[in-house]
């Protein structure tokens, strides 16, 4: 019977991208044509699926294979998107790349920036430790672009409890006109 536990949106396994021989600004591209990394990172999901008992055993965590999601974080740093701009590591606290279905994202998916906001702010935590100590809102790097985020993390009896996580998004203008009648 799995253990219940408290998630911030989905459930999420950070690796250091250093611990699995990864720099953090690879293209999705790249991983996709790594089939060891992949087949490394669907051991570490497998096993982080039972730790965090959203399945009973490895084997149930075989079958459900979209929770947790799994990413790779790395220190800020220089890094080409898609688009071939840069985005420079002083222009954000935290690299990113994350894997669903054993397939790397172009972009973080909300569930999982909202999962990452939470670890950044907890204590010890891997995210915590490699993103650049921020009281304001993170600006997290994954091949895309930039993704704001921020999470309201507070300690109850040693305990972090996440009270809130937040995605900043923006609108812009998609059309401007003037009806006639």
């Amino acid at each position: 019977m799995p253990i219940k536990t408290p998630d911030a949106a989905n459930p999420c396994v950070f690796i250091s991208a250093e611990d699995v021989g990864k720099v953090g600004t690879e293209t999705p591209q790249e991983l996709a044509g790594d089939l060891g990394f992949l087949s490394n990172m669907e051991m570490i999901r497998q096993a982080g699926s039972f730790r965090m008992g959203v399945t009973p055993d490895i084997a149930a965590a075989k079958q459900m294979q979209s929770v947790p999601k799994v990413a790779i974080v790395a220190a800020p740093t220089d890094a080409k998107i898609q688009s071939g701009k840069v985005l420079l590591g002083t222009d954000v606290d935290l690299v990113v790349r994350m894997i669903s279905m054993q397939q790397p994202h172009r972009a973080v998916p909300i569930t999982g920036a909202l999962c990452l906001a939470i670890a950044c702010r907890i204590d010890g935590t891997i995210p915590a430790r490699l993103a650049r100590a921020t009281l304001n809102t993170l600006t997290l790097s994954q091949p895309s672009g930039t993704i704001a985020v921020d999470a309201n993390v507070r300690y109850i009896n040693n305990t972090p409890v996440a009270l809130s996580g937040t995605v900043l998004r923006t609108a812009r203008l998609l059309f401007s006109g003037l009806v006639h009648h």
